[in-house]
């Protein structure tokens, strides 16, 4: 415990210093986050706080993690390097987004292959256990793009993506406490200490943006921490107090802002037929501040719902399997889908009749 505290504390200190000369520095070299039509905030702001994020995370561990286990994840801490790299580049210049897409299956299929990071069975889902070699690393690559992307599609307005990685960190990084998985744990509260000291200087009103770089850093290391948890969580022998029936559902619940979020804004684009991966500004956080609640009351609203299906997994997820569980969150997420749809409607069936009724009031 106490090197977990003493990770996570190193993380936070080393972010926080650098994050003041981060901002010093771009301010200077005028490199900053332009307004734009996709983007909330009016004033210009300096990006690349992922910087100070990796950074945290690689002194942190490089302090307090045995060289021997350093050794071992050397390669899950190069394709880190790896997309750190690509998220700098794209802050700087942007990428195209084939571009990206090449350096995450890059990334992934380095840890896959070379730290076996990968699924080895569907773990009792659709009656399957085992699974081929190829069909394993194919089902890891796509969770990889999946995860790491949907983070970075959240990373909207201030604190929001930082505030959900920490929360999904601090779950995941618990539970491989609980289990004695020490490294794995020393690893997770490594980047959440960083994150935590960036969103000293993210939370609105925001002094820097994290950027491509913190979010694709952080959202491909979440990937990892979903594998590991399913994986590990399903090789606890049975009896054990922290082993989840529904370990599949578990980890979706702990990552299902992003997740939603993604699935919501691709169907509603393809229904518009417009291509799933055009910009826009409908995501769930751009509707919550539509309806009038700031930055800061919009974290904490979509922070709450994900606190909810976390605890909902706790709850059941010991209980029921991952056929029962995975149907109660669609449900559920089903439901959170059409209520939100329904007062978008109302709201713009109000705005509606308050432009006709000015109208009128005119004529």
């Amino acid at each position: 415990m106490t090197v977990i505290f003493s990770t996570f504390f190193t993380g936070f200190v080393v972010c926080v210093l650098l994050i003041p000369i981060i901002i010093s520095f771009f301010t200077k070299k005028k490199i900053f986050d332009e307004p734009g039509k996709r983007k909330i905030h009016k004033g210009v702001k300096p990006s690349l706080g992922g910087i100070a994020i990796f950074l945290g995370l690689f002194v942190a561990n490089l302090i307090w993690m045995p060289i021997s286990d350093l050794a071992e994840y050397k390669y899950l801490f190069g394709s880190l390097f790896i997309m750190f790299l690509i998220g700098v580049r794209d802050d700087l210049y942007p990428l195209r987004p084939a571009h990206k897409l090449i350096g995450q299956i890059l990334a992934a299929s380095i840890v896959i292959t070379l730290n076996g990071v990968s699924f080895n069975s569907l773990y009792g889902l659709l009656g399957v256990y085992e699974l081929p070699m190829l069909l394993g690393y194919a089902i890891s690559l796509f969770t990889f793009v999946v995860v790491t992307n949907s983070f970075n599609l959240i990373d909207g307005i201030d604190g929001l993506a930082g505030s959900i990685s920490l929360l999904a960190l601090s779950s995941f990084g618990i539970w491989f406490y609980l289990i004695d998985e020490q490294v794995i744990s020393i690893l997770i509260f490594s980047f959440a200490g960083a994150i935590l000291g960036f969103l000293y200087f993210n939370w609105a009103p925001s002094k820097i943006f994290m950027g491509d770089t913190g979010a694709l850093l952080i959202g491909f290391f979440l990937s990892v921490c979903t594998i590991f948890f399913i994986d590990y969580n399903f090789n606890l022998p049975t009896g054990n107090p922290y082993k989840f029936t529904a370990g599949i559902a578990t980890a979706i619940c702990v990552i299902i802002m992003p997740l939603f979020d993604t699935l919501r804004i691709f169907i509603s684009r393809i229904i518009r037929k417009r291509s799933p991966f055009s910009p826009d500004k409908n995501h769930i956080h751009h509707i919550l501040m539509r309806f009038g609640f700031g930055h800061r009351e919009t974290v904490f609203i979509l922070g709450f719902v994900n606190l909810v299906f976390i605890f909902i997994a706790i709850l059941l997820g010991r209980t029921l399997n991952d056929h029962v569980l995975i149907p109660i969150v669609i449900a559920v997420t089903v439901v959170f889908s059409l209520l939100l749809d329904f007062f978008i409607m109302k709201k713009y069936y109000l705005t509606r009749k308050k432009e006709a009724e000015s109208q009128q009031e005119v004529i």
